[in-house]
């Protein structure tokens, strides 16, 4: 545990540095956050196009509701008022396509799977009941989730929480159509079949069961807020710095310098960037032994996407307040074509416009992997050259064709589009590969499961790729990584009892 420090420093000011630069500023910690971007954010950058504000993915997150975690962590950072949510419909917050022909309109609450799954398919009425069984004793398994005080020091898991999520839910679920319908969750998580374990499928099928929602606005709102604790509390938050040096002196860090010739100071360091970018810019090979480097080499990004923005023309579509899924058929829910010919998966919103009535955007998230786009990787924005340009503008029909087929009156409303690949996504968040959700999670292999600390005394780790991944998982994350410094269960305690004045 380490009494107040003369400087705290994070590398990257996504959510994980700025929730753990709001936290730690917040226990009276004195913070800079350096971030290599112009904007703030990482994941959760937004930007302007054609009059709209459209976010770099599409984020659905929960714990928002009365009794939730991400709502208790931000009443006790003070900024649940500092940004607006949108609570996803109560009676209809998912639609699943299956193929051409079939809609399955699902409230995914407990409640609400119960009676949908009574309506679409009765003879899966016990299945739905063991699947929201397992689901709930899995996430019971994470004490960080629920915000509540570690139980042990030593975290052993049952067999279900580290099984192949496809496998998690086909072992409980017979129907086919059913079984796509709750694995189509798998696109919020970058999940790959046979790779992803139960506990992730299971935090996100949570959070819906629990009220999913959304920022408006653009979820640049919600890194501003923090930024903004951040700079209230005493804290900086210094932008367009890229650090590019970490100095060191025996087994810990001193300093870090920026590609910009500035040297910041430090007692403590915190990495809220890839684990191995990191790693590699330490001037040392000491405290970091070749074993791990080799580890973090080994690690593997998980899936990209491509993403197309829509602006829709006035008044042409009515806003749906829910997450809609299309799967080419029942076995396609976890498929990704790496030739790009087919499109056999997707998901897509509209937003919002000033009125709450009528859609002004819409958003349509593809997964794609980096082998998709490989041939330009070694280019930059604006300079990839013509061909690249007509692969986007190429698949992007592909997708708005299978999408005019499914809802036609979507695709009519269509005014204008802007599209973006792994390769932007790199470029724009600096993750490897574009990689939605950091280093992949693999079931069975333990070591994909990196630890917040390291062999250098004060240097911590956070961030998509560390422990749990997604708006929540990062958030939770972040405050291990807090306690890891302050004190175990530390931060967990103060945010139950400001929950309770």
């Amino acid at each position: 545990m380490h009494e107040p420090a003369d400087n705290i420093v994070i590398i990257g000011g996504g959510l994980g540095g700025l929730m753990c630069g709001a936290i730690l500023t917040k226990e009276g910690h004195r913070v800079t956050v350096v971030e290599k971007n112009a904007q703030i954010g990482g994941g959760l950058q937004s930007y302007p196009r054609f009059g709209e504000t459209f976010d770099t993915g599409m984020h659905i997150f929960g714990g928002m509701q009365a009794d939730g975690n991400i709502r208790a962590l931000c009443d006790y950072l003070g900024i649940t008022s500092h940004f607006n949510t949108l609570p996803l419909d109560a009676t209809n917050d998912v639609s699943v396509h299956i193929g051409e022909d079939s809609r399955y309109d699902m409230n995914f609450t407990e409640q609400g799977l119960r009676d949908c799954v009574s309506s679409y398919f009765p003879k899966e009425k016990e299945n739905i009941e063991q699947y929201i069984r397992d689901v709930t004793q899995v996430t019971e398994e994470l004490d960080l989730f629920s915000l509540r005080p570690d139980r042990s020091d030593v975290h052993v898991h049952s067999e279900r929480f580290m099984m192949e999520a496809d496998r998690f839910v086909n072992q409980t679920v017979r129907s086919k159509e059913l079984r796509a319908i709750l694995t189509s969750l798998n696109m919020l998580y970058a999940g790959e079949q046979g790779v992803s374990p139960a506990y992730l499928h299971s935090v996100i099928a949570r959070i819906f069961m629990n009220g999913a929602c959304r920022v408006t606005g653009g979820y640049c709102n919600f890194a501003k807020a923090l930024a903004n604790c951040i700079i209230s509390n005493g804290g900086e938050v210094l932008t367009c710095e890229e650090v590019c040096h970490v100095e060191t002196s025996g087994s810990s860090v001193t300093g870090i310098a920026t590609s910009k010739g500035k040297s910041i100071e430090g007692s403590i360091f915190i990495s809220a960037i890839p684990p191995l970018h990191t790693i590699e810019m330490l001037d040392t090979t000491r405290g970091v032994s070749k074993v791990y480097r080799e580890l973090l080499k080994s690690q593997m990004p998980s899936q990209s996407a491509f993403i197309i923005n829509a602006k829709l023309r006035p008044q042409a579509l009515e806003f749906e307040n829910k997450v809609s899924f299309f799967v080419k058929d029942t076995d396609s829910s976890w498929a990704t074509d790496e030739t790009c010919r087919d499109i056999t998966r997707f998901m897509f919103m509209t937003s919002p416009d000033t009125t709450g009535n009528m859609a002004s955007s819409l958003t349509a998230v593809v997964p794609m992997k980096w082998e998709s786009v490989r041939e330009w990787q070694d280019t930059r924005v604006g300079q990839r050259g013509e061909e690249y340009l007509r692969f986007k503008k190429i698949y992007a029909e592909k997708v708005l064709e299978v999408l005019g087929k499914i809802r036609p009156e979507i695709t009519s409303a269509i005014e204008a589009i802007d599209t973006s690949t792994p390769l932007t996504i790199r470029d724009y968040t600096g993750v490897d590969c574009g990689a939605m959700c950091g280093y992949r999670k693999v079931h069975d292999d333990i070591l994909s499961f990196l630890p917040v600390s390291t062999r250098l005394s004060n240097l911590y780790m956070t961030g998509q790729s560390i422990n749990m991944h997604g708006f929540c998982g990062v958030s939770m994350t972040a405050i291990q990584t807090c306690e890891t410094i302050l004190g175990k269960n530390s931060i967990r305690i103060k945010i139950a009892q400001n929950t309770l004045k």
